[in-house]
């Protein structure tokens, strides 16, 4: 709703209904599920059936924004996107997404306040901060981005989760390929001495005939077991922790057999935990705004 011309209010719910022998009812009384992933819970939940089914309500995008001239506000959810990678982004402190979360193509979004000043068409700078119930648990980061020789890249400096991060990323060309990469360092402020890097680079490319291929590479630094690796998936992601593994290796190829069918296989190798991630999926448009997905994940 526009309230003037130069500011607006935005609000976007996701709706959910799930079923089946997991428990999702019990995630109707889970503070960090209802919050998703945000600082405040804009969300109603509602067990259907028992344990066995969940009605979940959200508020995914609910924020004010003002622009004036160079200048953008926003503050409330909002979706914060700094990496550069389509499955890892150590770049992303805000709202890091899974990329096993199939169902959730829009991502997640993050309580913040955010200021973006754009400087000239090809440069500009960001400054945005989380908060949360207790300081330790806060983001705050500036971000400045501009092009070099045909890149986009940028520069990150901020504060995450008590520990100093300090990193970048790019995004371009090799050729007719894309090639992209990131990487933040972290460390604690507690002089402690706990220093991480975590790293991403990726190159896709599309064929004439419409196959897309990508394939990306990640060194996890901050890795750290948990146990149970499988039940890691459902687990809240961080930044300088990015994986449940300390290496992967993830490659993905789609095809659009007509302009309402597509197919798509994404294979992810994880070689330090003798682990690895097949899913091949199709999807069709019955309707301009209504589309059918066929799913399956497939672990070992």
């Amino acid at each position: 709703a526009n309230l003037s011309q130069s500011t607006r209010v935005v609000l976007e719910m996701r709706n959910r209904l799930m079923v089946g022998d997991a428990g999702w009812g019990d995630l109707a009384s889970d503070k960090s599920f209802r919050k998703g992933g945000g600082w405040l819970d804009l969300s109603l939940a509602s067990e259907v059936g028992g344990r066995k089914g969940l009605i979940h309500v959200m508020a995914d995008r609910f924020y004010l924004e003002h622009n004036r001239g160079k200048w953008q506000v926003r503050a409330g959810r909002q979706r914060i996107n700094w990496g550069m990678n389509m499955v890892s982004n150590p770049n992303d402190l805000f709202n890091t997404y899974s990329f096993f979360d199939f169902d959730y193509p829009e991502r997640p979004g993050s309580d913040a306040v955010r200021v973006q000043y754009y400087s000239s068409e090809m440069s500009h700078a960001e400054l945005a901060f989380a908060p949360a119930d207790h300081i330790s648990d806060a983001v705050g980061a500036l971000l400045y981005g501009f092009n070099l020789k045909g890149y986009d890249v940028q520069i990150i400096a901020g504060y995450y989760h008590n520990r100093i991060a300090l990193g970048g990323g790019w995004a371009g060309r090799l050729k007719s390929a894309g090639f992209k990469g990131e990487a933040t360092f972290f460390n604690d402020t507690d002089g402690s001495g706990n220093p991480d890097v975590v790293a991403s680079s990726s190159v896709d490319y599309l064929f004439q005939n419409g196959i897309y291929i990508y394939l990306e590479g990640l060194y996890n630094g901050g890795y750290k077991e948990m146990g149970e690796q499988l039940m890691n998936l459902s687990r809240p992601l961080s930044a300088d922790n990015i994986m449940f593994s300390r290496y992967a290796v993830t490659t993905s190829a789609s095809y659009p057999f007509s302009p309402l069918l597509n197919g798509s296989l994404a294979v992810m190798l994880l070689p330090d935990i003798d682990s690895f991630f097949i899913s091949p999926s199709i999807g069709y448009s019955i309707l301009t705004n209504l589309d059918v997905s066929l799913i399956s994940q497939i672990y070992g």
